[in-house]
């Protein structure tokens, strides 16, 4: 399972970058943001979806179909792109891959989220249970290996080598370099910390619903749907503000709309909580994350040069992934201390299921609240009338 879903990260890892780089090479000016709003709609329809096939598929069928019902749709969209993606190439050349540099990148990583993950069920100085791999427990002293010091070490050792390489006129694995644009730094973070919030709250709520209030995995799947839908409306409304208002006010309106509705989940979580009861709150979230997050990968790429397009869309896109994982990791360390805390003061299930949530939606509101500050320090530009496309210049275009 894990092996198949590291492969799966593979290929979205892929994926990903490309669509965006591809969508900052065809499109410009105006047509550029409502592109990218368009791309957020398809990608809000497939959250929904996703969760209510998962929750169907888990219920009435089995866990496995959750996967298999991938197939056909993977099917289909590789031949879509290769009947009608066209072929275009940032470099001419090719260039040489930093396996040393991926392989610091991912073990670094790897042991931050490790130690986030199990750190407070393996102790973070002191060993509270063995660690088992394989089958084999280890008592000696691995309670300080769950501790992030060797991830941030590797991290920074990476950091400079990708530096070095930078200086040595040699490709690197992420350009450093592009932290130099104002845009691409404060909006790749952003897009980090708001891809976490809304992973968290997804995660969690569904999770809170199972354990806690007892609902079947299809009925806390449903959950999603309205914030699915009112994000299909949201993510092209956001390229025609974008046009207007500008993209980082585009954003900054998406952002405390996703926070308005993170803030009534955590005024509305109660005993007996209905997946009815939060339609609200979810569809009024969902308008946030639509806004927000279509048009991130606009205020991201907007200052940087068309030929390194597709190397900032790569590392925006590493950036906005890394907050799957660490959402995944904040939400168990969040949950599982905080019903620690409550069990050891004596409060019943039902009482300490509301005051993990409460906590979790605390701490995913001052991650937003980060969001809205680091958003005021990217520029706000307004898309000019009439720029050109790419795709109507043919010489931009390299057909196989």
């Amino acid at each position: 399972m894990i092996a198949m879903r590291a492969l799966q990260g593979v290929g979205a890892a892929m994926l990903n970058p490309a669509a965006i780089a591809l969508i900052a090479l065809m499109f410009t000016g105006r047509d550029r943001a409502v592109a990218y709003g368009i791309n957020g709609m398809t990608a809000a329809v497939g959250v929904g979806l996703g969760y209510m096939l998962g929750g169907l598929c888990a219920e009435y069928v089995g866990w496995r179909w959750a996967f298999y019902v991938n197939l056909p749709s993977c099917v289909l969209a590789a031949w879509g792109a290769w009947r009608y993606v066209p072929v275009m190439r940032e470099h001419p050349e090719r260039r040489r891959l930093d396996y040393v540099g991926a392989v610091q990148s991912f073990v670094g990583l790897a042991l931050i989220i490790f130690a986030l993950i199990q750190g407070q069920s393996l102790g973070w100085w002191t060993v509270k249970q063995p660690l088992v791999l394989f089958g084999w427990p280890y008592h000696s002293r691995l309670g300080r290996a769950a501790c992030p010091g060797p991830g941030c070490l590797l991290l920074a050792v990476f950091t400079r080598r990708e530096l070095a390489l930078a200086r040595r006129r040699r490709e690197p694995l992420f350009d450093m370099a592009l932290f130099r644009y104002a845009s691409f730094r404060w909006g790749g973070i952003v897009g980090m910390l708001r891809f976490l919030a809304q992973f968290a709250v997804n995660y969690s709520v569904t999770l809170f619903l199972q354990i806690f209030e007892g609902i079947k995995a299809l009925q806390a799947g449903l959950v999603s749907v309205p914030a699915a839908l009112c994000g299909t409306i949201a993510a092209p409304l956001g390229g025609w503000l974008a046009n207007r208002l500008g993209v980082q006010r585009t954003v900054l309106v998406g952002l405390l709309l996703q926070g308005a509705g993170v803030f009534w989940i955590w005024r509305m979580v109660a005993p007996a909580l209905s997946i009815w009861q939060l339609t609200g709150p979810f569809a009024l979230f969902g308008l946030g994350s639509g806004l927000a997050g279509a048009q991130l990968n606009t205020a991201t790429l907007q200052d940087v040069p068309r030929d390194r397009t597709g190397d900032a869309s790569s590392a925006a896109i590493t950036l906005r992934q890394l907050g799957a994982p660490f959402a995944a990791a904040l939400v168990g360390l969040i949950l599982e201390s905080s019903v620690t805390r409550l069990v050891l003061e004596g409060y019943d299930r039902s009482a300490r299921g509301i005051g993990a949530m409460q906590s979790m939606m605390l701490a995913i509101m001052v991650i937003n609240g980060v969001c809205l500050i680091l958003t005021l320090l990217i520029p706000n530009h307004v898309p000019p009338r009439g720029a050109p496309s790419a795709h109507d210049n043919p010489e931009d275009r390299n057909e196989c």
